[in-house]
């Protein structure tokens, strides 16, 4: 093993201030989406580095409008999926379950 001089690291985690705008509805919230598709969350084009975290009560699906059972990314109940985005378009995404309904909850993250 090759000695690097480096006795031991120690990491720092910075926390920032969030900013009140947290709370608009346009950057968190939650729907209730039943068996047809449902919106969930909208934005207009934002930069490449933005993404969605989404989290649903039960497993759903998200998508594009119509988005189906069939068609959609699944998301397993209670499991955090960070979809990214582009920026070369608006974002719109749906959900909709197989039976029942669910809470998907969404987080905006720049």
């Amino acid at each position: 093993m090759r000695d690097t001089g480096i006795d031991s690291v120690t990491a720092r985690q910075t926390a920032r201030t969030l900013s009140p705008n947290l709370l608009s509805p346009n950057l968190c919230g939650r729907e209730a989406t039943g068996t047809t598709a449902t919106a969930i969350f909208m934005s207009g084009p934002a930069p490449d580095d933005d993404s969605v975290l989404i989290s649903s009560s039960a497993a759903a699906f998200v998508g594009p409008s119509g988005v189906t059972t069939s068609t959609g990314f699944p998301v397993a109940a209670n499991t955090p999926v960070l979809i990214p985005t582009t920026g070369a378009e608006n974002l719109q995404l749906f959900g909709v379950v197989s039976t029942g309904t669910a809470t998907i909850s969404y987080l905006s993250i720049s």
